[in-house]
């Protein structure tokens, strides 16, 4: 049983890096499309930069999160397993679940209004 706590708590550390492998990745991309141009930057293109940082730390910050639950569920899991019980964890991955749905709509949200206000300006 304690192999499958460890799998579990390497499946939630795996999740945690994704989350924080997306967010540094997306910050870096809004940040190379305003350094490609040669010569200042446009209004839409420091737009796109300033919305990038935001957008790259909360990615970063449900990563952060993901890990602390992940890791709350592993120590929780092996208090259980002392005491001869193994409860469902349905609250957690919840929770991650809600947290990841709602950052992908508001990332898609986010990119298309900034694409759109940018093809306007141009």
């Amino acid at each position: 049983m304690t192999r499958l706590t460890e799998r579990t708590f390497l499946a939630w550390l795996r999740t945690s890096l994704s989350f924080a492998s997306i967010g540094i990745g997306i910050t870096q991309l809004f940040r190379l499309n305003v350094s490609i141009n040669p010569g200042s930057p446009t209004e839409s293109q420091l737009r796109l930069r300033h919305i990038g940082k935001p957008l790259g730390a909360t990615f970063l910050a449900v990563g952060i999160a993901t890990l602390l639950i992940g890791a709350h569920r592993y120590f929780e899991s092996q208090h259980y397993v002392i005491l001869g019980k193994f409860p469902a964890s349905r609250g957690s991955v919840i929770i991650v679940a809600g947290l990841s749905a709602a950052l992908i709509i508001a990332s898609f949200v986010t990119i298309l209004v900034i694409g759109n206000i940018t093809q306007n300006a141009t």
